[in-house]
């Protein structure tokens, strides 16, 4: 089964579990979740066929079944995912002293008409709350 099948099994499980009348057929669970009765009856056909041919099949007695199997599933889904190490990137200024000398000035003398652009927005951002982390590393040791 793939992704969507997966969580739509969880939501059809879900709702079982949490309806409160003993009965419960295709469609009245579709009016709850917003799944098709059809898509409903094919997923629950992988765990008793009779689903698609009886229309007025409780859905309450595959929770077990349906359990089951998303706990398999879910957990080798668990253990497949590799979390990679994210990089990065070295901040080309060590200050804000340094990056408004470098992109606001002119020979010296701030220029306050200019305009700063997103990227450079968010790069200034950068820079400060890294200047605010070693502050307060540096506060915290004395």
């Amino acid at each position: 089964m793939n992704k969507i099948e997966l969580k739509q099994l969880e939501k059809i499980l879900i709702s079982l579990k949490t309806n409160k009348s003993k009965f419960v057929t295709a469609e009245h669970l579709s009016q709850q979740i917003g799944i098709v009765p059809e898509a409903i009856q094919a997923l629950c056909a992988n765990f008793n066929p009779i689903v698609t041919i009886d229309f007025s099949f409780d859905l309450k007695e595959l929770i077990p079944e349906i359990e089951t199997f998303l706990e398999v599933n879910l957990k080798t889904r668990a253990t497949a995912r590799k979390t990679s190490p994210s990089k990065k990137k070295p901040l080309p200024y060590r200050s804000v002293i340094e990056f408004v000398y470098d992109r606001m000035t002119t020979d010296g003398i701030v220029d306050k008409s200019r305009q700063m652009s997103d990227a450079e927005l968010r790069l200034l951002k950068r820079v400060a709350t890294e200047e605010l982390k070693v502050r307060k590393i540096q506060k915290k040791s004395k």
